[in-house]
């Protein structure tokens, strides 16, 4: 992640993952955090630690059920934390994703003797 910032301006990024939430009434929908990070302080290509959520509290399991990822920038001085981004995904689309990036990665390194008749996906 690289996030564009104002120069001179510092950013402590953090993300929040939020699940959609309809209100008790029905009537609205709200984004429920469900995970929130820690601050990078003072970086505009932070690298986060791994993070665990149960898949039931995420997207009630349902791996095709949109969250949200939220990138925020942290007010240590107790003001509003403000958004500077995020992304509406699903386990589905991640997991495509990252599946499809290993295979690029593979592609990439064929002219280093590695070609993709060795990997499998199926289990022995």
């Amino acid at each position: 992640v690289r996030l564009k910032h104002k120069e001179g301006d510092s950013v402590d990024p953090f993300f929040e993952l939020q699940r959609r939430k309809q209100t008790a009434t029905g009537d609205q929908v709200v984004w429920d955090c469900v995970y929130r990070s820690r601050p990078v302080d003072n970086n505009p290509s932070p690298v986060w630690d791994l993070c665990c959520v149960e898949l039931s509290v995420l997207c009630q399991s349902k791996r095709n059920k949109k969250f949200r990822i939220v990138i925020k920038d942290y007010n240590s001085d107790g003001g509003k934390d403000s958004i500077v981004g995020y992304v509406k995904t699903s386990v589905n689309d991640l997991l495509d994703h990252a599946l499809k990036q290993s295979v690029e990665e593979v592609v990439e390194e064929e002219d280093y003797g590695v070609s993709l008749e060795e990997f499998s996906t199926e289990k022995a």
